[in-house]
C-alpha cells in the first residue's frame, strides 16, 4: 500500500485492538535430537559476504529425522565440536528456532543471532534422551521383506508425514481438480500434492539370529537405489496383495549391509521388535564395521548416498559381528509404528453437503 500526495484517510468506525499476529512460544520452538547425515561446512556467498552453514539432520527418539541448516557462528561452534570432539553423532538442542521449508521439506534453522545452539548439554532432558537412544552397527543379510506391511505410504510433500485420504459418506473419493484429496496432521490443513514414501519392513540375520529393521524414505531409497514414485503403479487405492513387491525390492532379499539401528524408547517401554535404521555405511567401514558398539565417530555414514553391498555368501563379514536382537518371542508385541499393518491409507470421512 501506498500513500501519495492525492492520498486521503479517514478514522474507520471498525475499531479492533488485536494486531492479527499468532506467536508461537518460544518453547514450542525447541528441537532436540541427535545428528546423522552431518556435512561439510560450506562457505557460500549471501549478499556479497562470506557465510558459513552447515547442513544435517536430527532424529529423535521416535526415529522421525528433520532436515537442518545452521549458519554463521552456529556453523562454525558445530565445525570446531566436530574438529575438537571428532563427534559428528553429537546430541543437539537447538531453542528459539526458525522453522521452514527448503526443497520441498520441513527445515529448522537459527533465526539469525537469536537462536540457542547446545552441544551435548548437561541436561536431564538430554540425560534422559541419551537413556531411551543407544546406537549400534549390525552387519546383516536381509533374510524376507516383511509383508506384513505395505512398502510404502502416502505422504504429504512438503513435510513428508503421512497424509489421510479424504472421503465422502458414500465413500466416494473427494477430488480437487481430479486430484484426491488428503488431509495432513503436521501442516493441519487440506492437500493435493501427496506422492508415496518408503517405508519399508525386513527381517534381517546373522550368524546369532534374526531381528526386524524398519527403513524410512531416505534409508530405503539408499539401498533400493530409486525413488519410491518411480516403483509406484499410480494407484491410490489400498494395497490389496502386500505379497506382490516390485522387483527392486525383491532383489534386496539375500543382501548384505551394513546398518546402524537405534534402541529406542518404544523399544524399552513398550517392547516392540522392530528397530529403526538410521544409518548406512559404505566403503571400506563396512567390511571394519563392529557389531555391539556405539557408532563409530570415525565411520563413513551416509544418508541416501551410495551404498556398498558385501558378498551375501562371504563369512568373513559375521566374524565377531552378532545382531544384538534377540528373535522374535511367541505371540504379538506392541509395535512401534502408528500405521495399520497391509495398509497405505487411512480414510478420513466428511458429511456429504446438502447440495449434492
Amino acid at each position: 500500500m501506498s500513500i501519495i500526495g492525492d492520498s486521503k484517510i479517514k478514522d474507520s468506525d471498525f475499531h479492533c485492538d488485536d494486531m492479527f499476529f499468532s506467536f508461537a512460544s518460544f518453547e514450542d520452538v525447541e528441537v532436540i535430537g541427535q545428528v546423522e547425515s552431518l556435512k561439510d561446512v560450506q562457505t557460500v556467498q549471501v549478499k556479497q559476504k562470506d557465510r558459513k552453514k552447515v547442513e544435517f539432520r536430527l532424529r529423535d527418539t521416535k526415529g522421525e529425522p528433520i532436515a537442518c541448516c545452521l549458519w554463521g557462528k552456529y556453523a562454525e561452534q558445530i565445525e570446531s565440536h566436530v574438529q575438537e570432539a571428532n563427534d559428528p553423532n553429537m546430541i543437539l538442542v537447538i531453542r528459539f528456532a526458525k522453522i521452514g521449508f527448503y526443497q520441498g521439506e520441513v527445515q529448522i534453522t537459527n533465526a539469525f543471532d537469536a537462536s540457542l545452539v547446545l552441544i551435548n548439554p548437561d541436561l536431564p532432558e538430554v540425560i534422559d534422551f541419551q537413556k531411551h537412544i543407544e546406537s549400534c552397527k549390525i552387519i546383516v543379510s536381509i533374510e524376507t521383506i516383511d509383508t506384513d506391511w505395505g512398502w510404502f505410504y502416502f505422504g504429504h510433500d512438503r513435510c513428508n508425514k503421512r497424509a489421510k485420504q479424504i472421503v465422502r459418506d458414500d465413500s466416494t473419493n473427494l477430488t480437487v481438480a481430479d486430484k484426491p484429496l488428503w488431509y495432513c496432521k503436521r501442516c493441519r490443513c487440506n492437500v493435493t500434492n501427496v506422492s508415496p514414501k518408503y517405508k519399508l519392513h525386513i527381517v534381517v540375520q546373522d550368524d546369532s539370529g534374526t531381528c526386524k529393521l524398519m527403513l524410512l524414505d531416505t534409508e530405503a531409497q539408499a539401498i533400493i537405489g530409486c525413488k519410491s514414485v518411480e516403483l509406484w503403479d499410480g494407484s491410490y487405492d489400498e494395497i490389496e496383495d502386500p505379497e506382490v513387491l516390485p522387483g527392486p525390492i525383491k532383489e534386496l532379499v539375500g543382501q548384505s549391509f551394513c546398518f546402524g539401528v537405534a534402541l529406542e524408547n518404544d523399544n524399552v517401554t513398550n517392547g516392540s521388535d522392530i528397530f529403526v535404521v538410521s544409518e548406512i555405511w559404505s566403503g571400506d567401514k563396512l567390511l571394519k564395521a563392529e557389531s555391539h558398539s556405539v557408532v563409530s565417530r570415525e565411520s563413513s555414514m551416509i544418508s541416501g548416498g551410495e551404498v556398498s553391498k558385501s558378498d551375501p555368501n562371504s563369512q568373513t563379514t559375521f566374524e565377531s559381528c552378532s545382531t544384538p536382537f534377540s528373535k522374535r518371542k511367541d505371540g504379538d508385541l506392541p509395535d512401534m509404528s502408528s500405521s495399520s499393518k497391509k495398509l497405505c491409507t487411512k480414510i478420513v470421512k466428511v458429511e456429504k453437503s446438502k447440495k449434492d
